[in-house]
C-alpha cells in the first residue's frame, strides 16, 4: 500500500484525524487573539505542522501531537490545581477537546507506516509542557497594580523558585492560599529589613527608595 503522500487513497481516520487537528489550530488561534498569544501562538504551529506532516505520511506527527496534548492537559489541570487544591467540573470540560483530538490524531498514526527516525523530534515536543510546568508558569497579568512597570494583559513567563533566591528589587508572583489569589509584587524588604512608608516616600532601613 503506497504512503499518504503518494497517489493511493488516504485512511478514513487519517482524513478525520488532520481534519480535527486543524480545527484545534484554529482553536489555538482563536485564543491567541482573544486571550494569550504567548501559549497559544505555539501551540497553533505545531498542530498546524503535525496535520501537514501526518497528511505527507509522517506517522509519528500524530503519535507525538497525541503526547503532547495529553501532557499539556496534564500540566494545565496541574496549575490549577496548585492554585485552587481542588478539581472542578470545568477541569473536566476543558480537557475534553484536546484529548478527544489526541485519541484520533494517535489513531491517525496508527493508519501510516512508522520510522524509528521521525521519533525523536516529536517526543522532544511533547516535552516541552511537562518542561514548563515542573520549572516555568505563563500567566496574563489581570490587573494594572503594577503599572507602569507591567501594563494589564502583559504576558509573564514565571520562573519557579525558592524564598531564598528572592533578592530586594526582583518582582515576584505569589499565591495567597486564603482568598486563592495570585499576586505579583516588587520586592522592597528582606529580612532584617525596617520599612515604612511616610509623605509618600518609602523607606528601608533609613534609606528612601520612593
Amino acid at each position: 500500500m503506497e504512503t499518504p503522500s503518494g497517489s493511493a487513497k488516504r485512511p478514513a481516520i487519517l482524513v478525520i484525524g488532520v481534519i480535527a487537528i486543524l480545527l484545534l489550530a484554529c482553536l489555538f488561534l482563536a485564543s491567541a487573539v482573544l486571550n494569550n498569544p504567548v501559549t497559544a501562538v505555539p501551540q497553533a504551529a505545531i498542530a498546524l505542522l503535525a496535520a501537514f506532516s501526518l497528511w505527507r505520511g509522517n506517522a509519528w506527527a500524530g503519535f507525538g501531537l497525541a503526547l503532547f496534548l495529553v501532557s499539556s492537559t496534564a500540566a494545565a489541570v496541574f496549575a490549577a490545581w496548585r492554585i485552587d487544591k481542588v478539581f472542578t467540573p470545568n477541569h473536566l470540560v476543558a480537557a475534553i477537546i484536546p484529548l478527544t483530538i489526541a485519541a484520533l490524531a494517535f489513531l491517525a498514526g496508527q493508519a501510516l507506516p512508522r520510522r524509528a527516525t521521525q521519533a525523536v523530534p516529536w517526543i522532544l515536543v511533547a516535552a516541552i509542557p511537562v518542561t514548563l510546568a515542573l520549572f516555568f508558569n505563563l500567566m496574563i497579568l489581570p490587573t494594572a497594580s503594577m503599572e507602569p512597570t507591567l501594563l494589564s494583559g502583559d504576558s509573564l513567563l514565571i520562573r519557579r523558585t525558592g524564598a531564598n533566591a528572592v533578592a530586594r528589587g526582583d518582582l515576584v508572583v505569589y499565591h495567597e492560599p486564603i482568598n486563592k489569589s495570585i499576586f505579583v509584587k516588587r520586592v522592597v524588604g528582606l529580612e532584617g529589613d525596617r520599612i515604612h512608608f511616610e509623605r509618600k516616600m518609602l523607606f528601608v532601613t533609613s534609606k528612601i527608595l520612593r
